[in-house]
């Protein structure tokens, strides 16, 4: 290129860049010295419409986490009753299992407590003596009522379905 022309753009790009410099810094100081404009209603509507859906949806956040937390439990249920081998039982429980001796053998355990219970009452005077014995023999009749009757006159159903239920009650 030909100096004639370089000179007059160069010229003319060091007018532009001081002008534009020197008119950002008027627009600065010209705008910080206004105060700004006070907000419309319009303005106050719209942000107060903004803050309002801002705490739906944090309300919408914590009901989808407590919903969540809630499901567990159900997804426990459901993952333990799924198992193939808890339906069997189930399915034993209610076709194969000896219930007439189930009851028998209930009603039998509720006797042997009562007489238990009745004998250990009279041979003790003191209260906290017989308040002990009421307490062990308690303990007894819900050990044979729930553990040792049905897993004798039942058996391995009533083993699975106890299994899966306490794996479900752990998972929890």
């Amino acid at each position: 290129m030909k100096p004639q022309i370089i000179i007059p753009q160069l010229l003319l790009s060091f007018l532009f860049a001081a002008l534009t410099s020197g008119l950002a810094g008027i627009g600065t100081s010209a705008l910080a010295d206004d105060p700004p404009p006070p907000p419309s209603a319009q303005d106050k509507t719209v942000q107060d419409l903004k803050d309002s859906l801002d705490k739906g949806f944090q309300q919408v956040e914590e009901m989808k986490k407590k919903l969540e937390e809630m499901a567990k439990p159900i997804q426990n249920i459901l993952k333990g009753v799924a198992d193939q081998d808890v339906l069997q039982a189930i399915n034993d429980l209610f076709h194969k299992s000896n219930w007439p001796l189930f009851w028998w053998s209930q009603l039998g355990a509720f006797l042997l407590v009562i007489l238990l219970r009745s004998w250990l009452q009279s041979r003790t005077t003191k209260y906290f003596r017989r308040l002990w014995a009421d307490l062990w023999t308690t303990g007894l009749y819900l050990f044979l009522l729930f553990v040792a009757v049905p897993m004798v006159t039942i058996g391995e159903p009533y083993r699975k379905i106890a299994k899966a239920a306490w794996d479900i009650y752990r998972a929890m």
